[in-house]
């Protein structure tokens, strides 16, 4: 393991760069990212492109990918089929979307994972963290780690960081 860092990378309009997903993964390879500590806790790719990530699974089907979005309840399955997670837009956050997202097992076995996006505002924080979501995006990473931290608010895990990915949260 060449750094202890996290990362959580966005790929951003891939449609614009045939190959991006190749060209990305072979510069992750070259920094040491592909190795399996990191592709096993450390490292997340999401984008709002659902082919792109479809293709980043195609070529690293061990990579954690996060679609960023938030499909109708019965697409959920489809996506399940390539992304570990499904990270709306916090206002798209209900209890039964939530349900919907967790009842589903994504690529490698395990339950879909949802992290919301971009919440800098403590209320809506603490509200998504009693909802249940599993992870927080957000610029005030420090305000916002305070305010889940001081009790029940705790998202699984107990964390929430901005766009760098710590074990539970984005």
């Amino acid at each position: 393991e060449r750094n202890r860092q996290n990362l959580l990378m966005e790929v951003k309009a891939p449609e614009l760069y045939p190959g991006i997903e190749r060209r990305i993964t072979s510069e992750l390879r070259r920094r040491g990212w592909l190795d399996r500590p990191h592709v096993a806790r450390r490292l997340v790719l999401q984008s709002f492109n659902a082919a792109s990530l479809r293709t980043l699974h195609r070529l690293r089907p061990d990579l954690t990918l996060g679609f960023l979005g938030a499909p109708k309840t019965g697409e959920l399955r489809s996506y399940a089929a390539y992304a570990d997670q499904i990270n709306p837009n916090h206002k798209s956050v209900t209890p039964s979307y939530l349900r919907a997202v967790h009842a589903l097992r994504g690529p490698h076995g395990r339950a879909l994972r949802l992290s919301a996006w971009t919440v800098d505002d403590v209320g809506t924080a603490r509200s998504l963290a009693r909802m249940g979501v599993d992870g927080i995006i957000t610029n005030k990473p420090a305000e916002i780690r305070r305010a889940l931290n001081d009790g029940a608010r705790r998202l699984p895990g107990g964390a929430a960081d901005s766009r760098a990915r710590v074990p539970s949260a984005a």
